[in-house]
């Protein structure tokens, strides 16, 4: 047996609203009385015979020609044959389908209209309002206990008010005695006092924004609009062929894979919604992308490939000064000395064996210490390939064509790049590199050093 609350939407009483007999109902619309002339007998009788002649001359006008009509559809049937006289006789009498739509065109129209306005318009009139949500619920209940007599499906459905304006109580339909119960379990109150909780918490009308309690805070709202911001950035973008939102190198990643650009970008940063942190900013933000004037712009093929074309061309001319950087390196390289004689290795030696050490000839070559005093470059010159090595810092990449992103009045912003990341060592103070010696390096070897270390057994 289904069981629910009330048996329809019931009417709250309210002072301002007493039965009484004295008020008068006035029509919404009014009609023009038509003048009524009085006829005698006489008259009458003879008004009658008129319309008799004229009902009869009509009719017979009418089997004449449906009497042609017939024939020429007795002759469609003979040349073509593949129907029955009667198809062609409807065939004939009816118009076709473009002949319908031309002439229902405006009426339809406006039918859809005056639908649409009684199935969506909001009523003006309290009592116009409850006695539309009177009926509309009571059909709603009959659908409801015939889909469960059907099918068994159980439905707990609560309908309330939501201006103190309005005058329907709160309503209740349950199929069945355990849904009210289950209510009282879980919530521990009847439905009744649920629908009158729902209520008042709907005529209040307190937006919940946080999701831990009725009163939203600062932050919360924030990362609402923040989310909210991003979402619709990615439904405009979505439109088109681009699946997925990059603002970090986006003139890398978006226009110069897909020729799409941003126009009046209203904040003076370029930036993901998550990176900005000011409540107003993310207002304007979400504003300007909600109204239209923030807008995704696809350039056409012959700006796209000219942009290109300019971009390509620049990272050319920055590919070119990394190789000139490369080049001035390695000259500074090869202008530093491979092997110096104050760096030969000896092998340990004593005064005796040092005439035979002396009496050796050492093989001319270009190693040679008069080669190294032409080829050994200054200290100035050393500096300054220091100095070339050195690669200058670069402005922001692509501003001199067409920009990207563009802010209101025209100007372009600056696309946010991805960094490099620092060595550890920045900042800190480093001085001169010092040589380590090497065991078995004898370094700026005298001759009067190497008397001294002359082996006995060479001498005599």
């Amino acid at each position: 047996m289904v069981r629910m609350g009330p048996d329809s939407l019931q009417r709250l009483p309210t002072r301002g609203r007493k039965p009484s007999t004295t008020q008068t109902r006035y029509p919404w619309r009014h009609r023009t009385k038509r003048k009524i002339f009085s006829r005698t007998p006489a008259e009458k009788a003879l008004l009658k015979v008129k319309r008799k002649e004229h009902k009869d001359a009509y009719h017979i006008a009418l089997r004449e020609a449906r009497e042609v009509v017939l024939t020429k559809a007795e002759r469609l049937h003979e040349r073509f044959g593949s129907h029955s006289v009667d198809y062609y006789f409807k065939a004939i009498m009816q118009c076709s389908r473009e002949e319908q739509e031309a002439a229902t065109e405006d009426e339809v129209k406006a039918l859809d209209e005056r639908r649409s306005m009684r199935a969506h318009a909001e009523h003006n009139v309290p009592l116009s309002a409850f006695n539309d949500a009177r009926m509309t619920m009571a059909n709603i209940e009959h659908e409801l206990v015939a889909l469960h007599d059907r099918t068994g499906t159980e439905v707990l459905m609560f309908a309330v008010r939501s201006d103190v304006n309005q005058y329907n109580q709160p309503f209740i339909f349950y199929s069945n005695p355990h849904l009210a119960h289950f209510i009282a379990t879980t919530t521990k109150c009847t439905v009744q006092e649920l629908a009158m909780h729902m209520e008042g918490y709907c005529i209040s009308r307190v937006e919940g924004k946080s999701s831990h309690g009725v009163v939203s805070n600062y932050v919360q709202e924030v990362l609402d609009l923040k989310k909210k911001t991003s979402g619709l950035i990615m439904q405009k973008l979505m439109r088109g062929s681009i699946s997925r939102m990059v603002y970090l190198n986006f003139d890398t990643q978006i226009t110069a894979k897909f020729g799409v650009v941003i126009e009046n970008w209203p904040l003076p940063k370029f930036c993901c919604p998550g990176d900005v942190g000011s409540h107003t900013k993310l207002e304007i933000l979400f504003g300007s992308w909600e109204s239209g004037r923030t807008c995704f712009r696809s350039m056409p093929d012959e700006e796209w490939m000219q942009w290109l074309e300019r971009r390509s061309r620049q990272v050319t001319t920055v590919a070119g000064d990394d190789q000139e950087d490369t080049a001035s390196s390695e000259l500074v390289v090869h202008a530093t000395p491979v092997d110096s004689p104050s760096n030969i290795v000896l092998p340990p030696s004593t005064g005796q064996n040092m005439v035979a050490a002396s009496s050796v000839t050492l093989p001319t070559n270009d190693h040679s210490p008069e080669t190294y005093a032409n080829k050994r470059p200054q200290q100035a010159d050393v500096t300054d390939g220091a100095s070339q090595h050195k690669r200058a810092k670069m402005g922001a990449p692509f501003t001199d064509f067409v920009n990207v992103v563009s802010a209101p009045d025209g100007s372009g912003l600056v696309v946010p790049k991805k960094t490099r990341k620092s060595r550890s060592d920045k900042g800190v103070k480093r001085g001169p590199r010092v040589k380590k010696k090497t065991a078995g390096v004898v370094e700026n070897v005298s001759p009067s050093m190497m008397e001294d270390t002359v082996p006995s057994t060479m001498c005599g």
